[in-house]
């Protein structure tokens, strides 16, 4: 019998027990639209790495995407209620690997005909 085999040492020093994670962001006021508010929302359960082209240039504002390092291995799907001076808002925060996988669950659901 064939098989493939590999010889590694058991050390956690080889282990990555961080993920890189593309979070998409709705409900995101115009005027908080900055990089230090993109870096604070990735603080939330990570560290913040990139923002996205078309979210850095202001060229879509209905959805922005940014990239984060994160030791959480949930998948990130979460509603965030932030207060900027006296406003509230819901922002939906959601990574793109959850998006997916939410997509594939409710597809369960529905019947084929």
């Amino acid at each position: 019998m064939n098989g493939l085999k590999h010889n590694a040492t058991k050390s956690s020093t080889y282990l990555d027990h961080e993920r890189l994670v593309w979070i998409k962001g709705r409900g995101i006021p115009t005027y908080a639209w900055t990089k230090n508010f993109f870096i604070l929302m990735g603080s939330l359960y990570g560290d913040f790495l990139y923002l996205d082209d078309l979210s850095m240039n202001r060229e879509r504002l209905d959805v922005a995407h940014f990239s984060i390092r994160t030791k959480t291995q949930d998948l990130i799907n979460y509603v965030v209620r932030i207060k900027i001076d006296e406003d509230v808002f819901d922002i939906k925060l959601v990574d793109k690997g959850s998006e997916d996988c939410l997509k594939c669950i409710q597809g369960r659901n529905r019947k084929v005909h």
